[in-house]
């Protein structure tokens, strides 16, 4: 290919590197044992234009670019989506992603303020794509310690889409974007009524990190931090004063907070000790009924309902189903995902107490996780056959996708509320943030788009 070859990464016979060119341009490559495929990253545009291939696991390869002002940047890369992998710490000046194991990525980051270098491990239950939301939208890998509430107005920023229905009828759709004043990355997850809960990271702070929750109400935005996290604290849904997430320290642990008090969620068969990701996770609060799952003894994900001060398992009886996730519930009706086997492909799920019915988008080629539920309708995100990240709005009928015009690396829904649903996307510049979509109208009809019809946006994303 070009002169100076260099080969740092092997697995399952296939080679990763990187080589100069005759013009002194560095570029990525991978080596099947037969066939030589240059890897560039389509944001790489430094002075040298360089991609350099690290590590390479089950088809994902990650390692670094040099973008048009010579910033270093991480990426990972699945065979058609490149995705780009910023250092947790809002001061970061440089990163790379060096190796890749099935679902976890290790890799770097310099530090501005400081002007050390530090490393990072992002592990990922979902497949291997969701990477980009573990490590940068909700704070994973960032969090210090509990601040005080901070009050201001965020920058909103707002398009408006026209959706036509098929009849004379148009109905308008409104994206917000919404980034915690002074942020560095913004990831709206949780909504009830004009409560919007979600991870924000700063430049600020001291510690590992510098991820915190947020309460935005519509006019105030209120910071918080589970005291014990150390390393984050991820908020993942509200039901009135109550708000659930985890937040991680050595291990991961679920929590409920109500505005005063932090009360750990811990299932007593979540096997913890181990690794950070070994814990119980909280998704998902309706009233008394809170959803989400746990690392069990043999280190698989399994679903739970948490009520009265017990809880129950759950696990979709699909034959050969090896891991659930329960992501959402509203009253009595849970949604989430499983998988069979050792497969990377996820299909959802609809729970009513008694039935699991699978929810699978037709556009959802590589997976299909629902998120959020509210009365009939059901929001999450599906991988296309490109393993391009869209977000989908299901009423029963209807699959609807949800692309954020603002989005280039993919849109990621999270919430919903009536007829208000909130998310994140990346920009071109890999930022991160959240954004709340408002119909014009509460019917699910103001949102009718089949999968294979009108779209709320563009589209993007890993």
């Amino acid at each position: 290919l070009g002169h100076d070859t260099y080969a740092f990464g092997i697995s399952s016979g296939s080679v990763v590197g990187a080589y100069n060119d005759s013009a002194g341009v560095t570029h990525g490559f991978l080596y099947n044992g037969a066939t030589w495929k240059t890897l560039d990253d389509p944001l790489a545009g430094g002075s040298l234009g360089q991609t350099i291939a690290l590590g390479i696991s089950d088809g994902n390869i990650v390692g670094a670019y040099f973008d048009p002002s010579d910033v270093e940047h991480g990426f990972l890369y699945n065979g058609s989506t490149y995705t780009t992998l910023n250092g947790p710490l809002g001061t970061w000046t440089g990163s790379y992603a060096s190796g890749i194991d099935g679902n976890t990525i290790v890799g770097g980051y310099g530090d501005a303020s400081s002007g050390i270098g530090g490393g990072f491990l992002a592990t990922v239950p979902e497949p291997s794509s969701l990477v980009l939301a573990a490590l940068a939208l909700l704070g994973v890998v960032i969090c210090v310690r509990r601040s005080s509430a901070l009050f201001g107005f965020g920058r909103l920023a707002l398009v408006t889409l026209i959706i036509a229905t098929g009849s004379a009828t148009s109905f308008a759709v409104t994206y917000t974007t919404l980034d915690y004043p002074g942020s560095t990355s913004t990831g709206a997850v949780g909504i009830e009524g004009n409560n919007i809960v979600g991870s924000y990271a700063d430049a600020g702070g001291t510690g590992p990190g510098h991820g915190h929750g947020f309460l935005y109400n519509g006019t105030t935005w209120t910071s918080f931090s589970e005291p014990a996290a150390t390393i984050g604290t991820a908020p993942y849904a509200i039901s009135g004063n109550n708000i659930v997430g985890f937040y991680q320290n050595s291990e991961t642990h679920g929590f409920l907070y109500n505005g005063t008090t932090f009360t750990s969620l811990d299932d007593p068969l979540a096997l913890v000790g181990n690794t950070i990701t070994e814990g119980t996770y909280a998704y998902g609060i309706s009233g008394n009924n809170i959803v989400g799952t746990y690392t069990d003894s043999a280190d698989v994900f399994r679903g739970f309902l948490y009520h009265g001060g017990t809880y129950t398992t759950l696990a979709d009886p699909v034959p050969g189903t090896s891991e659930t996730y329960a992501d959402g519930v509203d009253g009595n009706n849970i949604v989430g995902e499983y998988f069979i086997g050792n497969s990377n492909v996820g299909h959802g799920f609809l729970y009513d107490g008694t039935t699991y019915t699978t929810l699978d988008d037709p556009l959802g080629t590589n997976s299909t996780q629902p998120n959020a539920i509210s009365g009939k309708n059901i929001v999450g995100i599906y991988y296309d056959s490109s393993n391009a990240i869209h977000g989908f709005l299901y009423d029963g009928t209807t699959w609807t996708t949800l692309d954020d015009p603002l989005a280039t690396q993919g849109t990621i829904v999270n919430g919903i509320s009536g007829n208000r649903i909130v998310g994140s996307y990346v920009d071109s510049s890999g930022v991160n943030h959240g954004f709340v979509a408002t119909v014009s109208e509460p019917s699910t009809r103001v949102l009718l788009a089949t999968s294979a019809g009108a779209m709320l946006g563009f589209r993007r994303r890993g």
